[in-house]
């Protein structure tokens, strides 16, 4: 397991988390149906995170499925469930292909630059198996929305 996994995923839904509580108010009043997703995306963060901490031993796919679960479990939160189904895809993803979270971090920081030369280039890294998809071919997942 790469070390910066246990290091890193928390602090990453932590920021996220304390960004949304920042903005709140402005989430929830850009929602017009019932002004609630600034606290659902909150709720969903902090379980994330709290799932990310629990599971920071764990490869990157494991711990993606344990968030996925813990936001299952908020039943009466849309927001948490849609999320739940993609922190589930990726966990299958990452898990199939052995991705590491410093991998991610380097393909992501490469493919937001648009700089190649950025990215991982050992053979078989995530670069090499993934940079095809984000170049617009899918890996396919798809999980269908439960309601």
């Amino acid at each position: 397991m790469s070390e910066l996994n246990a290091f890193t995923l928390t602090p990453i839904f932590q920021a996220v988390g304390e960004m949304l509580e920042e903005n709140r108010s402005q989430l929830n009043a850009l929602d017009t149906y019932n002004a609630n997703h600034g606290d659902h995306l909150i709720a969903v963060f902090k379980a994330a995170t709290q799932a990310a901490k629990d599971t920071c031993d764990r490869e990157l796919g494991e711990s993606m499925a344990a968030a996925g679960k813990q936001l299952k479990a908020l039943r009466d939160n849309e927001s948490a469930q849609i999320y739940s189904n993609g922190l589930g895809c990726l966990a299958e993803q990452f898990g199939q292909r052995r991705i590491q979270l410093d991998e991610l971090v380097a393909y992501v920081g490469s493919v937001l630059m648009d700089r190649d030369d950025l990215a991982p280039a050992r053979s078989g890294s995530f670069y090499g198996r993934c940079h095809t998809s984000a170049k617009g071919k899918s890996h396919g997942c798809q999980r269908s929305r439960q309601g």
